[in-house]
């Protein structure tokens, strides 16, 4: 943001926004410049649509399975010290039309003040769109089509029926929500800013937070088998894979923080036992998957307390440490396991990231 003029325009699209938000529309147009993710600072238009009843139905679902309150009170006894425990201002959004990064298919969420390039002034500033098309189309073209090339047929079976297409829109949202409440949870939380006491690089605190925010997603909601399986077959055959055909040794590892998470995930799953050689395909078992994320969380949070009570000057260099023991590190960085490495080969036919097109036209 350079200029006061550019500042007043963002100011002026995030208070339009808000006022459509409380006004209760369906559809939103976008016009701004946008710092995304996953793509650099540009112009996108677009039309959202706000799918309020996937929020209801996905809120019904998960209150039937167990209360919010309940899964509040587990945050409350990991994180005695965490202030929010309010579902998230983060709405299920479609990509209805329109140009630029938010349509085509490399983002697949907006965070509000942050991708206009503001500070937030009050409460209302902050609010998220999950785009639930954008990554359902992902999950279906890429980590499921990769499932069939790689799983066994009993664990695809059992995926399949975990996330069947009328209920993949529910967990993408439920996820959604939960991610964001462990992001204000425990030593990793980012929100609404990392602890004082850390001090890392942007690569390392990006790896560590979705890290622990992936894990606990997962661990937090035993009851939601798709949660795991959802996380598990995205990161190991969906966003493991980005970069792999440009580079098939390290594919992108060291530059996306969530394709390291996807690398470390295989390997702590290989380690545990819930990934197993079945002849030439895999088997993954549901729970010692779960025991397995369990394990990350207590090897992770181990680790913060070995942060807290060292000087900030070397806590890069033992998160590096750390990470280096995890996934193989030579002098080029770090590197795809031999075993993932042949499983990524094998679906080389697959998009790394199947580009978006929205379907709909609306004219409002």
């Amino acid at each position: 943001m350079n200029t006061d003029c550019e500042v007043g325009q963002s100011r002026q699209v995030l208070n339009e926004l808000k006022e459509a938000l409380v006004r209760g529309d369906e559809f939103i147009r976008l016009r701004a410049h946008l710092q995304l993710t996953k793509s650099a600072r540009s112009y996108s238009e677009t039309v959202l649509q706000i799918d309020r009843l996937l929020e209801q139905m996905t809120r019904h679902w998960q209150e039937g399975i167990v209360p919010f309150a309940r899964i509040a009170d587990r945050y409350r006894t990991y994180d005695p010290d965490l202030q929010d425990l309010g579902w998230p201002r983060h709405l299920p959004a479609r990509v209805v039309e329109g140009t630029g990064t938010l349509s085509s298919g490399s983002n697949v969420f907006i965070l509000f003040p942050d991708s206009l390039g503001l500070e937030p002034q009050e409460a209302s500033d902050t609010f998220g769109f999950e785009l639930i098309d954008v990554l359902q189309h992902h999950f279906i073209e890429s980590g499921l089509r990769a499932a069939r090339e790689v799983l066994d047929l009993d664990s695809q079976r059992r995926a399949q029926t975990a996330l069947t297409p009328t209920k993949l829109g529910m967990v993408i949202y439920l996820i959604a929500a939960i991610h964001e409440i462990s992001h204000r949870a425990g030593p990793w939380r980012v929100l609404p800013c990392s602890p004082r006491s850390v001090s890392l690089s942007e690569f390392h605190q990006g790896v560590m937070g979705e890290l622990a925010a992936n894990t606990l997603s997962v661990v937090m909601l035993p009851e939601f088998p798709e949660i795991q399986y959802y996380v598990t077959l995205q990161h190991l055959l969906s966003t493991g894979r980005r970069g792999f055909r440009h580079d098939p040794l390290s594919a992108s590892i060291n530059e996306d923080c969530d394709c390291w998470i996807s690398i470390y995930y295989w390997n702590k799953l290989l380690e545990y036992g819930a990934l197993q050689p079945n002849g030439h395909t895999w088997h993954l078992n549901h729970e010692l998957a779960l025991s397995t994320y369990r394990a990350i969380l207590e090897e992770i949070d181990a680790l913060a307390k070995v942060i807290a009570a060292t000087a900030v000057h070397e806590h890069d260099g033992l998160v590096h440490n750390w990470m280096s023991r995890q996934v193989d590190y030579a002098d080029r960085g770090f590197t795809l396991p031999p075993t993932l490495q042949a499983v990524y080969h094998r679906c080389q036919s697959i998009g790394e990231i199947p580009h978006f097109t929205p379907l709909l036209q609306y004219r409002g």
